[in-house]
């Protein structure tokens, strides 16, 4: 239901998803002039060409030909990353931390803080069908938006490094021998979905709390996790359809069709949050202009919860 639901509510709101493709690219042009310094010494290195011919023939490879020539080319591109990696730390230690702490910090912190003024024109939108202005929203909601995105950014922080050492790991794994290179591609989406999907469902009703009960951070925390808690394993179980759709969809078209699938995949798991919050406190909400949801009451989820429980 909630994976239906998150669907029609994203054509519902189709304009929003425009705006934050806007907001996402803006991020990130700042981040690449955030990096604009570093340049110069990257395309310097002796394998910085080796790595851009491995990237185009990334991008220039579609997965359904040859799923194992995909692979090879993925792990091309990855061993001439690093090695550019390891002459640039030889040559600017300095300059490996700065990438890494824009592209993993500054930048997911920056996209994050779009999340609040997403949430309150859902909210407007689910809870009576009015509409706000999102830039209006974005401006008003800056100081909350920040706080928000550094709660965020840092809770993330340890999955993502994690699901990065796991993917490299299954990678390394898949070009030893043929037969491991038959379970990998099984075993990095496995290990994906389920790092992921954990990261997602632990922060998905920080955002939502924030903006329907307009509470600090410690009591948007707080009810954010309690609302999980009362429907864990469907939020997960949701998370993972939506995360191997959008997997599936990548692997289908290759790593161009990324550009549009990441920030459409957002938008989705942003709209997801809203609807799981909605749902696991009992609010009514429209899921479009003729179609109103009337959840089970909080108070019944939780009687419900504790007779599970007893038994």
């Amino acid at each position: 239901m909630m994976f239906r639901n998150s669907f029609r509510l994203l054509f519902a709101n189709f304009s929003l998803f425009w705006k934050e493709l806007l907001y996402r690219i803006i991020i990130l042009g700042v981040c690449s002039l955030l990096l604009l310094p570093t340049l110069n010494n990257f395309l310097s290195l002796e394998s910085t060409p080796l790595f851009f011919e491995n990237i185009k023939n990334l991008f220039l490879h579609f997965p359904f030909y040859s799923l194992k020539d995909y692979f090879v080319y993925v792990w091309q591109a990855l061993q001439s990353l690093f090695a550019c990696i390891s002459e640039l730390f030889v040559n600017n230690s300095f300059g490996v931390f700065y990438i890494f702490f824009i592209l993993f910090f500054v930048q997911p912190f920056l996209i994050s803080m779009g999340d609040i003024a997403v949430g309150e024109v859902l909210y407007c939108s689910m809870s009576s069908l009015s509409k706000v202005s999102y830039t209006g929203m974005y401006v008003r909601k800056i100081g909350k938006s920040v706080l928000y995105s550094l709660i965020k950014t840092l809770v993330s922080l340890p999955f993502i490094v994690l699901m990065l050492f796991s993917l490299y790991g299954f990678l390394y794994l898949a070009m030893l021998n043929d037969i491991w290179l038959i379970f990998a591609p099984l075993l990095m989406i496995v290990s994906f979905v389920i790092i992921m999907g954990l990261n997602i469902c632990l922060t998905s009703g920080f955002m939502p709390a924030l903006v329907v009960y307009n509470c600090n951070m410690k009591v948007g925390f707080s009810k954010g996790i309690k609302a999980v808690g009362r429907r864990f394993f469907r939020c997960l179980s949701t998370i993972s359809m939506l995360l191997l759709l959008l997997l599936s969809i990548g692997l289908l078209f290759g790593v161009l069709s990324t550009l549009l699938l990441l920030p459409l995949g957002y938008m989705l798991i942003l709209i997801f949050k809203m609807v799981m919050f909605f749902g696991s406190q009992g609010m009514n909400y429209y899921v479009d202009l003729d179609t109103i949801l009337k959840p089970k009451k909080l108070e019944e989820t939780d009687k419900l919860k504790k007779a599970i429980d007893l038994i």
